[in-house]
């Protein structure tokens, strides 16, 4: 379906800015998780006797939302730590910049 479609692009984009943030320990991680959770889901669904075409894709859907809330959440977690940061780092400069620029005016 048209949903499947974007969604799928959207994981594969959002895996690619990882990557490239070569975050690697994260994506195996997720990895390796998420194998075991489909793998657990789509075994649950074969046993009880569910098993049909539509019960697949709704896995493989929720494959797929599952792993874009664990890709956005790593990156606005990025995102958020490194402002926090940057923040830290021009806030421990402050001072000295202060210091520096009344010893050229000739104040304090």
């Amino acid at each position: 379906s048209i949903v499947m479609f974007f969604l799928i692009n959207a994981v594969i984009a959002l895996e690619g800015i990882l990557l490239a943030s070569r975050d690697l320990q994260f994506l195996s991680l997720t990895y390796v998780a998420n194998t075991v959770i489909n793998f657990t889901v789509l075994a649950a669904v074969k046993y009880t006797g569910q098993a049909t075409v539509t019960r697949a894709w709704s896995v493989l859907t929720m494959f797929y939302l599952l792993r874009l809330v664990q890709f956005v959440s790593r990156l606005v977690y990025k995102r958020l730590r490194d402002a926090s940061l940057y923040r830290a780092a021009v806030q421990a400069k402050a001072p000295a910049e202060v210091v520096v620029a009344s010893a050229g005016t000739g104040q304090g």
